[in-house]
């Protein structure tokens, strides 16, 4: 009878601790992964911060600055990991979500890629895991009622915000696996290639690689600029 009800309490005290997405709202995402040898290497990390965004999370890149309520808060915030495994044939990753003490609030599926071209199979894997994540049907639910201040983006991203005038407007020009955006001069200003999301693009302006991705009704060019992440705002019409 004694241990029934101790195996009882350990596995009511087990349930009544466990966590999920749910419960957060906000996520820091890193500026590159443990296994990176630069940052938002294969903008991996930009994608990471879309496709959270995307699920309804507050993604914030993890700086070592950051906005003053998560930093007084820490355990208020999720952070996510993408880990590397695999052999000579596969690339494999997994999405890793942790609460402030380093506990896995949840781990995705393995994405797995025998792409031999690095990038390709960086991009196809962490897609595959992120599939799995978005299974998850992630909805916030808060623990108490008390609003919490909206948060503002780290201040360590650089930010350049175009005006929404018809003199920045970028009219997209469908080519062969994406879209051309050229200015009201017919001049070609970013090379898009198609992900196969009609709102994440990769992109290509002159000798600048980067993403461009919708978020809400607005559009953002992210990009490394002399070892820090760009977002930058554009117009377009497709």
């Amino acid at each position: 009878m004694k241990r029934f009800v101790l195996v009882f309490l350990l596995f009511f005290s087990g349930g009544l601790f466990a966590q999920s997405l749910n419960d957060y709202q906000y996520v820091l995402v890193p500026v590159r992964f443990a296994f990176m040898k630069q940052d938002n290497e294969h903008r991996l990390n930009t994608i990471t911060k879309f496709n959270l965004e995307k699920m309804g999370f507050q993604a914030f890149y993890n700086d070592k600055n950051l906005p003053k309520e998560i930093a007084s808060n820490s355990c208020s915030v999720l952070k996510v990991e993408v880990e590397k495994s695999g052999s000579f044939i596969w690339t494999n990753l997994t999405i890793v979500f942790k609460d402030c003490q380093n506990n896995i609030v949840y781990q995705s599926e393995v994405g797995k890629s025998k792409e031999k071209e690095y990038e390709k199979a960086y991009l196809e894997a962490l897609d595959l895991a992120f599939a799995s994540v978005y299974q998850q049907n992630y909805s916030y639910q808060p623990i108490t009622e008390k609003a919490i201040e909206p948060l503002v983006d780290s201040p360590e991203i650089a930010a350049i915000n175009s005006v929404s005038t018809s003199e920045n407007l970028l009219q997209a020009i469908a080519i062969s696996g994406g879209f051309n955006l050229v200015d009201k001069k017919q001049q070609v200003v970013f090379k898009l290639t198609s992900t196969g999301k009609n709102d994440f693009y990769l992109a290509q302006k002159g000798a600048q690689s980067g993403v461009i991705f919708q978020k809400g009704a607005d559009w953002f060019f992210e990009y490394n600029l002399e070892d820090k992440l760009v977002s930058e705002k554009i117009d377009i019409q497709f």
